[in-house]
């Protein structure tokens, strides 16, 4: 007899779904999550409205590059259509993730002609500008946190930096000033993380250490370095403003850019079911993705 298993080219009971079927909005960080992503990006079916959707976005980016605004895109659906999946999918094609064993997203993920050469004249324009396409994404369901400081979270944590901003404006100076890759391998070779550091830099010895190892003539003990950071970055006591949000947001693309704004995507998941749901949330959720398209 002949079961609804059999009638499919790959049989249901053959396989777990690795997400449960549901499509979640993040950053890989382990062994899981990278095997939950490739299965996305492996079932993405580019028909329909997904193709759709995929093409119209990628068609209004690159026909405005030149232009001084950039539209948004609000990607609707009834609950479980799969906008998450398509965010999630194009998140990794824009930036063609590349796996820890070397695959990347756009070989692991089967679509049309006309998206592939899409996506290879995003990254003829990333190569035209000096630095290749990035992206961030995330969701808006934190709560307690401002708008502002959710979305610059999500921003620091896919650009590597610590997704509170003290720190990462810590590490961005370090940056600007030539010294971050010294004091990554300062930190490193005595078995610290740059990262957690930073998350302490008001106390990290470590990081104090590393620093003056890297510029002696920066304050004259490892007290004075951390007296100084507390100074000139107090650690985040007060909600940014849009317009510091956007200055910030514009100093992290250029250090994922190496001095240059990348082509860049911000995916911003699940904006109806926090607090930007409601009457002043959508109207800052407007605020700030004006500004990010104007600058």
């Amino acid at each position: 007899m002949t079961t609804n298993n059999d009638l499919f080219v790959r049989p249901p009971l053959s396989f777990e779904i690795p997400n449960d079927g549901v499509t979640n909005v993040d950053r890989p960080e382990d062994s899981n999550q990278w095997d939950v992503l490739k299965y996305e990006l492996e079932s993405f079916v580019c028909e329909g409205e997904y193709e759709h959707g995929l093409q119209r976005i990628l068609d209004s980016y690159i026909g405005h590059r030149n232009r001084t605004t950039q539209p948004a895109v609000w990607v609707s659906g009834f609950y479980g259509s799969g906008k998450s999946h398509l965010v999630r999918v194009l998140q990794h094609l824009w930036a063609d993730t590349k796996f820890p064993n070397g695959a990347t997203a756009r070989g692991l993920t089967n679509v049309p002609q006309g998206i592939q050469d899409q996506l290879t004249e995003l990254t003829t324009l990333g190569r035209r500008d000096g630095a290749a396409p990035w992206a961030a994404a995330g969701a808006l369901d934190r709560s307690g946190d401002t708008l502002n400081s959710v979305f610059l979270s999500i921003i620091l944590g896919a650009a590597g930096l610590p997704t509170r901003v003290a720190p990462a404006q810590v590490a961005l100076w370090l940056a600007d000033n030539g010294h971050l890759d010294a004091v990554r391998d300062h930190i490193t070779s005595n078995g610290g993380d740059l990262v957690e550091e930073l998350g302490e830099y008001n106390l990290s010895k470590l990081l104090a250490n590393a620093v003056l190892a890297s510029e002696p003539d920066f304050a004259a003990s490892a007290r004075d370095v951390r007296a100084a950071l507390r100074s000139q970055f107090p650690p985040d006591t007060r909600s940014f403003s849009t317009d510091e949000t956007i200055v910030l947001l514009k100093k992290i693309l250029e250090y994922v850019g190496d001095g240059q704004v990348p082509p860049s995507l911000i995916v911003l998941d699940r904006c109806s079911s926090t607090s930007a749901a409601t009457t002043g949330g959508r109207w800052r959720c407007r605020t700030l993705s004006s500004q990010c398209r104007g600058n």
